[in-house]
């Protein structure tokens, strides 16, 4: 018998990575870790994520929110560093999900989310960017993703474009996830 503890499902005392009802996915292993509010989400198989800009997490909503401080270079929230030969645990030619909910202090801005992937350690190829909502009220995304089959590193973040000083990004409930999509859960590890 499998039972759902803090949005995971458990079945003899462990997590398990997919479960299904009448044939219908309808709950998938989160595969970034400290989803449950206390940190910035990271890939359950990396060092940690890496920011450009200064980062404020909040412990009691689980908000991750990032603030640029000089307005210049690039802004963005990474999930895991780019190492040319590190996939940290996604799959070469591996479809994913990734959703979750952000919002801008300016709706007026681009947001998308950036990947990179490396074939060589020649550096880091960037794949088609993924627009993301800008609103200044939450938005929820969902953004289907596959890992070039010749990759031998992969990273993702998300990236604001047209940014001035003082803006910020904020994002909560992220889920990273194989197959077809499904509702938020904590990964197995936050429980």
């Amino acid at each position: 018998m499998a039972d759902i503890t803090h949005g995971t499902w458990i079945k003899d005392g462990k997590a398990v990575d997919a479960v299904y009802k009448s044939g219908v996915k309808v709950y998938g292993r989160n595969l970034l870790k400290n989803t449950a509010g206390d940190s910035s989400p990271i890939m359950a198989t990396a060092s940690g994520g890496s920011v450009s800009g200064d980062t404020t997490v909040s412990t009691v909503d689980g908000v991750t929110k990032v603030t640029d401080s000089t307005g210049n270079g690039e802004f963005f929230y990474r999930f895991m560093a780019p190492v040319a030969d590190n996939l940290y645990g996604l799959v070469p030619g591996g479809t994913y999900n990734f959703s979750g909910q952000l919002v801008s202090s300016d709706g007026s801005v681009s947001i998308a989310m950036r990947s990179q992937d490396s074939t060589s350690s020649n550096g880091f190829s960037d794949l088609p960017k993924v627009i993301l909502p800008a609103s200044t009220n939450f938005q929820t995304f969902l953004i289907k993703f596959t890992v070039p089959s010749n990759a031998t590193g992969f990273y993702f973040s998300i990236q604001e474009y047209d940014f001035a000083a003082g803006d910020s990004f904020s994002f909560k409930r992220l889920k990273l996830e194989t197959g077809s999509q499904t509702a938020f859960s904590l990964a197995p590890e936050d429980i």
